[in-house]
């Protein structure tokens, strides 16, 4: 079995309507392409953030991005 680095990034949403919301999972930025593939394919964009899950639709984002961040989230 490899052990892999405990990685976490970002996402920020941007709403439809303006509103940005923030969410924490624990990935690095190269996840970011299969999520991308996965929301293009579903049209859902899916999040996993510990023990909750979040889908939301593609039709209800304007712009979204993952940042990979330094450490673990506060």
């Amino acid at each position: 079995m490899t052990d892999y680095p405990e990685k976490w990034s970002e996402v920020e949403v941007i709403f439809t309507d303006g509103t940005i919301s923030t969410y924490s999972i624990k990935v690095g930025a190269s996840f970011g392409r299969h999520m991308a593939q996965q929301a293009g394919r579903d049209g859902v964009l899916t999040m996993l953030c510990g023990p909750k899950t979040h889908h939301i639709p593609l039709t209800s984002i304007r712009e979204w991005s993952l940042t990979e961040l330094e450490g673990r989230p506060e």
